[in-house]
């Protein structure tokens, strides 16, 4: 199902890439793998592989100067460890991130577009 909705975005986007726009939508969809080791006091954190998908928006001043806002929507199951006890299941765990973010593209928005953020 997964590959089928990037298929689908994939597909859909291409129209909006011939375009020069001073602004760029991108959606993601991603697989998940958080590695963490989070001790405290005792309780330790365990995160399994989870599903990701989120919007970013890119909006050009001029050729060498963006701003990017991305949000993203973070599925993933997790448990807490207490010392040598069995496991307690928290079940799924939402996060959403928000990032905000000023781009500096090197090449001025030419085909390969590599850019300090």
């Amino acid at each position: 199902m997964k590959y089928a909705v990037a298929l689908f975005l994939l597909i859909a986007a291409a129209p909006l890439a011939a375009q020069d726009a001073d602004m760029q939508i991108t959606a993601w969809v991603s697989q998940v793998e958080i590695e963490s080791e989070d001790d405290f006091s005792g309780f330790q954190t365990d995160f399994e592989d989870g599903f990701a998908m989120g919007v970013s928006v890119n909006r050009f001043f001029n050729r060498f100067a963006s701003v990017e806002a991305s949000v993203f929507d973070i599925r993933s199951e997790a448990s807490l460890l207490i010392g040598d006890a069995p496991a307690i299941s928290i079940g799924d765990v939402n996060l959403t991130p928000v990032m905000l973010g000023v781009q500096l593209h090197l090449a001025g928005r030419s085909r390969f577009d590599p850019y300090v953020g």
